[in-house]
C-alpha cells in the first residue's frame, strides 16, 4: 500500500458558514507529483467542516483508509461518507473508544462548545455535549481508571467526563490535554486498575 500525502482546506472559524472544505489525495512518484482524487464539499459546512487536524483510519473495514477531519469522514475513494454536523474542533481523538463498535472519533468543538464521540463510518452519535458560544478549546479520550474495559472516558475543559459510548457521566478524567502512556519496563508488567493488559494511561 502507498502512503498518499494529503492537502486539506476546511473552515476553522468559530461560527464560520462561508468557506468549503477541500480534502486532495496526492501521488508522488518517478518525480511526478499527481492529484489522486479531490473531495470539495463545494458548499460551506455549518459551523465549520474541520478540525486543527486530520487523521486517518479504515472505518468501514474494506482495506482503504478514510480521512477524518473532525465532523467529516471521507472515503478512501474521495467521497464524502458522512457528516456529524457538529462542526469544527481544536482537537480529536479517532480509535475504538467503544469496545466492539470499531473505529470512533472524539472531537471538541468552537462554535457550538462542548464535545462528542461518533461512529468513523456512520457518524452516528454516541452522545454530544453542546454549549453553544463557549470555545471548548482542550480535550481528550482514553481508557483510564476502573471500568474502562467498556468506554474510554471523554473529557473537554469545562465539561463533566462522561464515557464516550453514551454520555453517562462519573467517568474517571482522561484529562484535557495530553495522556502518558506508561509501558512495561525491566520485566515488570503494568496494569490498569482493571487489570487490562494495556498500557497505563495516566492523563495530565
Amino acid at each position: 500500500m502507498v502512503a498518499l500525502p494529503l492537502v486539506c482546506r476546511a473552515s476553522s472559524r468559530a461560527g464560520d458558514t462561508t468557506r468549503r472544505t477541500t480534502v486532495s489525495a496526492l501521488t508522488f512518484r518517478n518525480g511526478v507529483l499527481a492529484n489522486n482524487w479531490v473531495y470539495d464539499s463545494v458548499t460551506s459546512s455549518p459551523n465549520g467542516g474541520g478540525d486543527h487536524s486530520e487523521m486517518a483510519a479504515d472505518t468501514d473495514g474494506d482495506g482503504g483508509q478514510e480521512i477524518i477531519t473532525g465532523p467529516l469522514t471521507i472515503d478512501s475513494a474521495g467521497t464524502l461518507k458522512c457528516n456529524s454536523g457538529m462542526g469544527h474542533g481544536d482537537a480529536m481523538d479517532v480509535g475504538e473508544l467503544v469496545p466492539g463498535k470499531g473505529i470512533s472519533v472524539f472531537s471538541i468543538h468552537e462554535a457550538l462548545g462542548g464535545m462528542d464521540a461518533h461512529d468513523g463510518a456512520t457518524c452516528k452519535s454516541y452522545f454530544a455535549i453542546t454549549n453553544p458560544g463557549a470555545d471548548t478549546g482542550r480535550g481528550r479520550a482514553e481508557y483510564v481508571g476502573a471500568g474502562d474495559e467498556n468506554s474510554a472516558s471523554c473529557t473537554a475543559t469545562g465539561v463533566n467526563s462522561v464515557l464516550c459510548a453514551d454520555g453517562t457521566t462519573s467517568a474517571p478524567s482522561a484529562g484535557n490535554n495530553f495522556v502518558i502512556y506508561w509501558t512495561p519496563m525491566n520485566g515488570v508488567s503494568l496494569k490498569t486498575p482493571t487489570g487490562s493488559p494495556r498500557p497505563v494511561a495516566e492523563p495530565c
